[in-house]
């Protein structure tokens, strides 16, 4: 028993003290997973500000300047003096705008999007003497500091597409490029007692160039949702060609070459998906759906979300108003005359058949509301020509039509870029509005051959064309035809302005008119959705 006792004894020691030194092992540490914050994407739609300068090149060269006639009966043209023609009008301008536009991300390296932007600047650049005008060809005649000739670059605008790559999950790496936009201004001003004018006289010529833009630049996510970025972007406008004091024994035609380059920062919010949701389900009302349509037949909130293409047809209706200004008469040594008030207008309306193709992405925010961005180009030929140069003919000029002059307007391509807003009165059916910027090809012909009785003295024939840039509006009617297609109907209205342009310049025969040139397009289209990001 004592035995038993103390082998009992033995082994609830041990087996206490077995149980202390486990008790004093530390346990194991477990190292938990690391955290990995979940990238944000760069799908949505951003707006912000931009800051910087913008330097202009404006190469000047005077083509032609008038000289008085052998005969004393108006203006000629002769070659400027090499010595003063070609002048620089470089500038620059602090820059500041607004931008927004849409990105989607491809995966999860690639951002590709669409983004437009205006801003506000005022480079220009003012020298003495009207260039070509004075010289060592011209006797050595100097330039006067009561003569001056001015460039000025204004405000400027684009609409870009933008791609670019994720180097890191926060920092993308974009080439930009698109059409450019920018407002162009030239001044003369010369005084009878300076080397040039007969008369002292003022001019000042303005127009919005339109051209092509490219650049880059690096965008970085900052915090939250807030987007920081550098670019730069160069863009050519090509080439003005004017005329200032036309029509006049002091006239001076000349070439204007403008290009810019633009180096900048901005910093962008880019919106949450859930905002925009937000305010479209309040629209919808409390219930999101009432209609029973969504009763019978639920459809996903993005349903109509992403990227499509298509083409369209239809037809393109043009009211071109032309109104001579202007005229020139032999003997009036001062400048132009009032034209025939019998003959002096007309519209120049017609209408072509229209073919094009569009591509655009639509963002469904809720049941029943859809926003997106559409671009578009479309080729027409609509043409009209009236016989005559209007405002040379009738009882106050006493000249009547020559058999060979004439007169015409010819409205080429448009092309459009434009923001779309829907409603979908069912699943299938969206009712939406749409407006922005239009571009329109525009040229306008005159044809002057010499009788006894028609306008001109000599054979004249000049065609003048223009890329104009507008605003258009209008609205439509889309429909899901199934396997994602889809088919609308549309119409659109687009003002281009006024254009003002003188023909045969620096002749007996120079004719002024201002173009007035409006449109109305019907289409019909027939698209293929690509699916959602």
């Amino acid at each position: 028993m004592r035995r038993l006792f103390s082998t009992c004894l033995v082994t609830c020691l041990f087996a206490g003290m077995g149980q202390a030194v486990v008790a004093d092992i530390p346990a194991p540490v477990l190292k938990a997973p690391a955290v990995v914050a979940p990238a944000t994407s760069w799908t949505g739609v951003y707006a912000g500000a931009s800051l910087g300068g913008r330097w202009s090149d404006a190469d000047w060269t005077t083509t032609a300047i008038a000289a008085a006639s052998g005969l004393g009966l108006g203006p000629s043209l002769t070659g400027p003096d090499p010595s003063t023609a070609s002048p620089p009008f470089n500038a620059a301008t602090v820059r500041a705008g607004i931008f927004y536009g849409y990105n989607w991300q491809i995966g999860s390296s690639w951002v590709v999007g669409l983004e437009s932007d205006l801003a506000w600047g005022n480079s220009r650049k003012t020298i003495s003497g009207v260039p070509g005008t004075y010289g060592t060809t011209l006797g050595g005649i100097a330039s006067s500091v009561l003569d001056s000739t001015q460039v000025k670059a204004g405000w400027d605008a684009s609409s870009r597409v933008r791609a670019g790559y994720l180097v890191m999950p926060n920092v993308l790496a974009y080439v930009t490029a698109g059409v450019a936009t920018d407002s162009v201004s030239t001044t003369a001003t010369c005084s009878a007692a300076g080397p040039w004018c007969a008369a002292s006289a003022i001019q000042t010529d303005r127009w919005t160039k339109v051209g092509w833009t490219a650049g880059g630049g690096v965008e970085a996510r900052l915090w939250g949702n807030w987007l920081g970025r550098a670019e730069y972007r160069y863009a050519d406008y090509g080439t003005i060609s004017d005329t200032v004091f036309a029509n006049t024994v002091q006239s001076v035609s000349y070439d204007v070459k403008l290009r810019t380059q633009t180096g900048l920062v901005g910093l962008a919010y880019q919106f949450d998906r859930s905002l925009f949701e937000s305010l479209a389900g309040s629209l919808d009302g409390a219930t999101g759906a009432p209609a029973a349509i969504y009763k019978a037949r639920p459809i996903p909130v993005a349903a109509w979300t992403g990227a499509y293409a298509g083409v369209s047809a239809g037809g393109r209706w043009s009211s071109s108003d032309w109104t001579t200004t202007g005229i020139e008469v032999g003997g009036n040594l001062n400048g132009t005359t009032q034209p025939d008030p019998s003959s002096a207008t007309a519209s120049f309306g017609s209408s072509t058949f229209r073919f094009g193709g569009y591509a655009g992405y639509l963002w469904q925010l809720s049941p029943h509301w859809v926003i997106g961005t559409e671009a578009d180009i479309a080729w027409g030929n609509g043409s009209k020509t009236i016989a005559g140069i209007l405002g040379t003919i009738g009882p106050a000029t006493g000249f009547t039509i020559g058999p060979a002059d004439s007169t015409s307007v010819k409205e080429g391509w448009d092309s459009s870029y434009l923001t779309r807003v829907g409603y979908l009165v069912t699943p299938d059916v969206l009712v939406y509005a749409t407006g922005g910027t239009s571009l329109l090809r525009i040229t306008a012909s005159a044809t002057c051959a010499p009788t006894a009785t028609s306008w001109c003295l000599v054979g004249r024939s000049e065609s003048d064309s223009w890329l104009r840039l507008g605003w258009t509006v209008g609205g439509g009617l889309e429909a899901a035809l199934g396997n994602n297609w889809r088919a609308r109907a549309e119409y659109r209205y687009a003002d281009y302005g006024t254009i003002t342009q003188t023909f045969f310049t620096n002749s007996l025969d120079a004719v002024t008119a201002d173009i007035k040139v409006k449109t109305q397009t019907a289409l019909v289209g027939l698209s293929y959705a690509l699916g959602s990001p």
